[in-house]
């Protein structure tokens, strides 16, 4: 399922250029080169990537539990609710964009003022938990694995799929916003669809397999 995890990476990364990029051109990094400019760049996005991996963590841990008790209609569930949050998101998606909560954006005003070698990777971690479709999709598709650390492996690999687009995000802020603006909605709308019919086809086909191993066993 990791390809599953980079691909929505891939894909929700468009949204993330319009979320991220400019929240970036605020962060404290250090410019005096374009090395350490480079630097703070990945120590920021580190610290978003170790939020997506603790999630996977614990989505990943309770879809374990879930599981056991829905055992494969907990994957069928999450995939119809993927399907059901694109359709709602292509048809209301302008009308109802998901807000940074106002209690964030006084942590992060707090952040901003101190100047501490554990600045930038707390920002990073913040953004990680920032409302967004794109991480919900994924984290929907970490918790199927019902497993704590194959949730956090998957979200690790979507984290470092929305890094190309992060960091052009952040040096084309202005044009790559602008071009995109119009596309990202409609996109993370059409593959929250797409995930939820991958699910859905995953747990045909493990539910297939489990029969199929059930007949071989009573014919023998």
């Amino acid at each position: 399922m990791l390809w599953a995890a980079f691909i929505t990476g891939l894909i929700g990364s468009l949204h993330c250029t319009g979320m991220c990029g400019p929240l970036m051109c605020a962060m404290p990094f250090n410019k005096n080169s374009q090395a350490t400019e480079l630097g703070s760049l990945l120590v920021y996005n580190s610290g978003r990537i170790i939020s997506y991996a603790l999630l996977g963590l614990f989505v990943g841990s309770t879809g374990a539990l879930v599981s056991m008790v829905a055992g494969i209609w907990f994957a069928y569930l999450s995939g119809i609710l993927l399907i059901v949050l694109g359709l709602y998101k292509l048809i209301y998606g302008k009308k109802n964009e998901l807000k940074m909560p106002i209690f964030m954006r006084q942590w992060m005003g707090k952040l901003l003022k101190k100047r501490s070698p554990f600045t930038l990777p707390l920002l990073g971690m913040m953004n990680g938990i920032i409302p967004c479709g794109a991480v919900y999709a994924a984290l929907a598709g970490a918790s199927v694995t019902a497993n704590p650390w194959e949730g956090a492996l998957y979200m690790l690999a979507f984290g470092l799929a929305t890094w190309p687009a992060i960091f052009s995000s952040y040096y084309l802020t202005g044009k790559l916003v602008k071009l995109l603006r119009g596309y990202y909605r409609p996109a993370t709308a059409i593959f929250l669809c797409i995930l939820g019919t991958l699910l859905i086809v995953r747990a045909a086909n493990n539910t297939h397999g489990t029969e199929k191993k059930a007949s071989e066993v009573i014919c023998k």
